[in-house]
């Protein structure tokens, strides 16, 4: 080369990756496949009081576990007389002819001419003396529900108690008991003193 000619140094190649030394880290580091074959730490065991709870109470035994039904179906029923149904045969005739009432029977249909009810006989039978007005009128059988009968005459015959030389009688408005001798009817008839009514102070029964 001549004098005076600049030397250009030849290019740099370029110089290779440097390796990457693996770490320490990463070599302790276990595999997926390790990680997944790998048993989880058992917990530790709870020592001492703590090892376990403490067991529930057993249950009180019910008394009712044994009970057996069928013993009550065996059982005696109660001794409840059954409640007197009335007779519509309430009026007699005395020896002169008299309508009347009677305690020993009756052979004539009754009406009220007040309240238009039959009046009903129950023979051996006597009105207690807490009978009023309100219960005759809303338990002596309504003539127009004859299905209804039997269930309001039992209702009536709550206020009655057992009297074997008496007769209770009663329409839906007046009430009598019967015992001695028979009683007149008619206009002046009073109500009191062996019975009561809630119209006036006299019994308005005569023949149906």
């Amino acid at each position: 080369m001549g004098c005076g000619a600049s030397s250009v140094p030849p290019p740099l190649e370029d110089a290779p990756p440097a390796k990457a030394e693996p770490s320490a880290v990463a070599d302790e580091a276990p595999t997926i496949a390790e990680a997944h074959s790998t048993p989880p730490a058992a917990a530790p065991e709870p020592t001492g009081a703590a090892a376990a709870p403490a067991a529930a109470p057993a249950p009180a035994e019910d008394p009712r576990a044994d009970w057996d039904d069928s013993e009550d179906d065996d059982a005696p029923a109660a001794d409840i007389p059954p409640a007197p149904l009335p007779t519509g045969w309430s009026g007699v005739r005395n020896a002169h002819g008299k309508l009347c009432i009677d305690s020993t029977y009756g052979e004539l249909r009754l009406i009220c001419t007040r309240c238009s009810f039959l009046v009903l006989r129950f023979a051996g039978y006597a009105w207690c003396d807490d009978v009023d007005y309100f219960h005759v009128r809303n338990y002596t059988p309504d003539p127009r529900m004859p299905a209804r009968f039997e269930e309001d005459a039992k209702k009536l015959a709550t206020k009655l108690r057992p009297d074997e030389a008496a007769a209770a009688l009663a329409c839906s408005c007046s009430w009598q008991t019967i015992r001695d001798e028979a009683k007149p009817l008619g206009r002046t008839c009073l109500a009191a003193p062996h019975g009561g009514t809630g119209q006036g102070e006299t019994l308005a029964w005569d023949l149906m």
